[in-house]
């Protein structure tokens, strides 16, 4: 994904962008030049710390499978991604937090939607609780055992 970040980041929207790009994960010893002005943060141990004050999160993978972590992960915090159609497998695309990437995707565009979503409210992942779930299967297996 590092690849596909610094492709599309070197050809105009590193030097036209008002933040910083922060680059977070393990295996950062060799970073594309392109990403030489990055914030290479590397690991963190906690996941929260990755996301403080970040106005976005880029998921510009091309091939893979499952559900993406670097997707769920930042909108479960009310962080906006922009993403690519791989990452969002298996997440329904909501426009109100996830903006589609495509090759020509311009600074203009991303600092519209992130205006527009800070206007509007961001909204966090609406997803069940683990109790939400849990209750179900827990009156599931409780009913069954009754008959």
């Amino acid at each position: 994904m590092l690849d596909q970040v610094d492709e599309w980041y070197s050809r105009g929207p590193g030097c036209e962008l008002d933040k910083a790009l922060n680059v977070v994960g393990p295996n950062l010893a060799k970073v594309p030049s392109g990403l030489s002005d990055a914030n290479i943060v590397g690991w963190v141990d906690e996941i929260e710390s990755a996301y403080s004050g970040v106005s976005c999160a880029l998921a510009l993978t091309k091939s893979g499978s499952g559900v993406k972590n670097k997707v769920l992960e930042p909108l479960s915090f009310g962080i906006p991604v922009i993403a690519t159609q791989d990452a969002l497998n298996g997440i329904s695309y909501d426009p109100r937090m996830v903006l589609p990437f495509r090759d020509n995707l311009s600074v203009n565009e991303i600092n519209a939607w992130l205006d527009d979503l800070e206007m509007n409210g961001r909204k966090c992942l609406n997803a069940p609780s683990w109790d939400e779930n849990v209750a179900t299967v827990a009156d599931y297996l409780l009913q069954g055992m009754e008959r």
